[in-house]
């Protein structure tokens, strides 16, 4: 595989944002797994150095949405949600899925990267792992006298509907909805399909 990379010389400016594009049209056409630092670095005529300050590793280019869910997650937790448990679980995971129609192409692409490299599937699942944790810790604090085994397998349900309905979302060409919207549909569906 062939990469075309910059000209060498003085280091030019560059962002972290302009940096994890590259890298994301590169592991689209050239797949995760074949697509070094180095290569990135080299297409974007910077040095390894500098994508270092920006990211730690390769994995990192492809991990902050997951970061991204774990902050709204947190500050949705502060808000103190009203409602039964069941709601305030579809609610948080309605508030994780902010992706709008218009940024469809970027959560598609990633979804595809993500699918097309074994890596980044198995980081994918400890990240959700983590996210689903975070429901499950939030859902036992706010329903103690709940047990805490129904509380986990309940939230384990809705994350597993969440993650399929975003899927779901990506492979659409073209959704007729924002992804919060998406996702709620077909948790409140579930929900009341068990009911």
């Amino acid at each position: 595989m062939s990469i075309s990379t910059g000209s060498r010389g003085r280091p030019r400016e560059t962002s972290a944002e302009e940096i994890r594009d590259k890298a994301w049209e590169l592991f689209a056409e050239h797949g995760f797994d074949n697509v070094s630092i180095a290569q990135v670095a080299g297409a974007l005529g910077i040095s390894r150095t500098t994508m270092y300050v920006y990211f730690s590793n390769k994995r990192d280019l492809m991990s902050e949405a997951f970061d991204q869910y774990a902050a709204q997650l947190q500050e949705h937790f502060v808000e103190e949600p009203e409602g039964s448990l069941v709601d305030v679980l579809i609610h948080a995971m309605q508030f994780m899925a902010r992706d709008s129609r218009a940024e469809h192409a970027d959560v598609a692409l990633r979804r595809k990267i993500i699918q097309d490299s074994s890596e980044l599937r198995a980081y994918a699942a400890l990240r959700t792992a983590e996210l689903t944790q975070l429901l499950v810790d939030f859902g036992i604090a706010r329903a103690p006298s709940v047990d805490p085994e129904h509380v986990g397998d309940l939230t384990h349900a809705l994350m597993a509907v969440a993650t399929r309905a975003t899927d779901d979302w990506t492979l659409q060409e073209s959704p007729g909805e924002d992804l919060g919207s998406y996702v709620s549909a077909r948790l409140e569906r579930f929900v009341a399909a068990m009911r």
